[in-house]
């Protein structure tokens, strides 16, 4: 790998360093990178109100250039005493059809803290599944299940035009929880039916119907809330 970037700034009240390594190597003289250019990590480092932190992210690809896992690692340190300290990590995987869509990704995350000689570890992970029609996104299913006994499915549908453009979107979710150790518990086992309008690709409306009542929350004047 080699290092493309790589800054160092002074804050106020903080010092940041970050930088990326891309599998590849660039001529400087060619206006635009080479197709098998990617990513392949980005480090920061920063210090800041007591406490030096970490975040690194790593890439990885399949032989067509599709982004299959992304590692995300996080750690928070305190510079001196015995405040709060943090690390995590996120791991998220992509599969694809054989059309190159995107048909799932799954994504696990873990943070551990430690406060006043007490560690707390939260675990949650989200499941998506996609499904296309002529070349087009038709639905999304995705489910998370929560840290605290709390999870939640969300379904979505997409509509289109006859030139292509997103027409309508919706999405509604359902919860279920484990009463034996969930500290969040929903009003409702499912929520509203959120409906997104669009034309010629500017929001138009957006409206919430939640047991046969319908409400508009926003104001969207020429696609702008």
């Amino acid at each position: 790998m080699k290092t493309i970037a790589q800054i160092g700034y002074l804050l106020s009240i903080s010092v940041f360093v970050g930088w990326l390594s891309a599998g590849c190597s660039h001529n400087p003289n060619d206006p635009s990178p080479g197709n098998t250019c990617r990513i392949q990590q980005y480090v920061s480092r920063s210090s800041s109100a007591g406490f030096n932190t970490q975040n690194q992210i790593d890439y990885a690809y399949d032989q067509q250039g599709n982004l299959t896992k992304m590692v995300t690692t996080f750690d928070k340190q305190p510079l001196s005493g015995t405040v709060t300290s943090q690390t995590g990590s996120t791991n998220v995987d992509y599969v694809y059809d054989a059309n190159g869509y995107l048909a799932t990704s799954t994504s696990a995350q873990k943070l551990t803290t430690l406060f006043a000689g007490k560690t707390t570890i939260e675990q949650t992970s989200v499941t998506s599944s996609y499904t296309y029609a002529e070349g087009r996104l038709a639905s999304s299913h995705i489910r998370r299940v929560g840290a605290y006994g709390l999870n939640t499915t969300t379904e979505e549908t997409y509509q289109y035009d006859s030139a292509g453009d997103l027409q309508k979107k919706t999405s509604q979710s359902t919860y279920d929880y484990d009463p034996a150790v969930a500290k969040e518990i929903p009003k409702s086992p499912t929520g509203a039916l959120r409906t997104w309008t669009y034309q010629k690709n500017q929001l138009t409306d957006y409206v919430e119907t939640y047991e046969n009542t319908a409400s508009r929350p926003l104001t969207i004047q020429n696609g702008v809330i």
